[in-house]
């Protein structure tokens, strides 16, 4: 039969590898689930194969703040607005409709609005009744991340974090590139690299990379930035990170050889676990279980797999030099 490209195939031909169905295997069905789940931990945390480096682009989401009811008026788009009760004061990004809108506090006198208070809108007057609010990432100050990911390198904006916020023709890129390309194309290259270098050097002296934090068992990316000056709600963050191969999107994980191996080494003594208790049982016919011998053969396999993993397909860890 052609290698398991699925979950399902790949239950079957573990349980085959062990016997079945010549003979019967004592492992439930939760209990392989549960060894595959541990051996594709096991995997993903340390075989080169399992995992990529990727980039992942997000962008910084605003608030949402739905009413009790329908508002009073129209809140203008970009004015400020504050609660009555709380003093809270906000800043409207988007209301195209009276029973919500999308907003973000402003950082200098950040005080939550609290539901139930009335809204007022500055320049408009419009007022509404505050109901459900569901702060954007520009509010909690840090960044949703799949669980998929094992580890975040760094971060960079595409519009963000550099010697100046312009794009395009205020870019400090495309302006030198523009007063420098007529002699570029016509002489040596070495002034304009020793000058992009200079630059670079001015950028990480006074700007610098964002200082993240990420966990990858709290998913969530923080930005340790000032994020009232440096960042704004609707910025694009580019995050490089190394990122687990999904073996439901990619199916050829399943064919893997290691991870073949190492999950029938696990279902192996999750077997001989199961007969301990029988040891010594003589079965019709005269046979007699031996479920000492099978565990400690699973774990002698499950043993030599680990150890081959770290000298042939784990990545040496990165070092990085201050």
């Amino acid at each position: 039969m052609a290698l398991p490209t699925s979950r399902i195939e790949f239950k079957e031909y573990v349980k085959r590898r062990l016997g079945e169905p010549v003979i019967t295997v004592n492992v439930s069905d939760d209990q392989i689930e549960e060894r595959i789940d541990d051996a594709l931990s096991f995997y993903q945390d340390y075989h080169y194969d399992a995992s990529e480096r990727i980039f992942l682009k997000h962008q910084l989401t605003y608030s949402n703040l739905s009413f009790t009811g329908a508002a009073t008026g129209q809140f203008s788009n970009n004015e400020l607005a504050y609660g009555e009760t709380s003093g809270g004061l906000v800043k409207i990004h988007t209301s195209n409709n009276t029973s919500d809108l999308t907003f973000n506090y402003t950082m200098a006198t950040h005080v939550d609005l609290i539901p139930g208070e009335t809204l007022r809108g500055k320049s408009s007057n419009a007022s509404g009744t505050v109901g459900n609010i569901t702060l954007g990432d520009w509010d909690n100050q840090y960044v949703p991340i799949s669980d998929l990911v094992l580890s975040v390198i760094r971060v960079t904006t595409v519009d963000g974090f550099a010697v100046d916020r312009g794009t395009g023709l205020f870019s400090w890129n495309y302006q030198f590139m523009m007063n420098d390309l007529s002699w570029l194309s016509s002489s040596s290259v070495i002034s304009y690299s020793l000058t992009r270098q200079h630059m670079e050097m001015l950028n990480d002296m006074f700007i610098g990379d964002p200082m993240i934090r990420f966990n990858r068992h709290v998913n969530k990316l923080y930005l340790d930035v000032d994020w009232n000056h440096r960042v704004k709600p609707g910025d694009y963050l580019v995050v490089e990170a190394i990122r687990v191969l999904d073996p439901d999107t990619y199916n050829q994980v399943w064919t893997d050889r290691f991870l073949r191996d190492y999950t029938t080494a696990l279902v192996k003594k999750q077997w001989g676990q199961n007969l301990l208790k029988y040891e010594g049982v003589q079965m019709p016919g005269g046979v007699t279980l031996n479920g000492q011998r099978i565990y400690e053969e699973g774990e002698r396999e499950k043993t030599a797999l680990e150890e081959q993993m770290q000298t042939k397909y784990e990545l040496p860890p990165e070092w990085f030099m201050a």
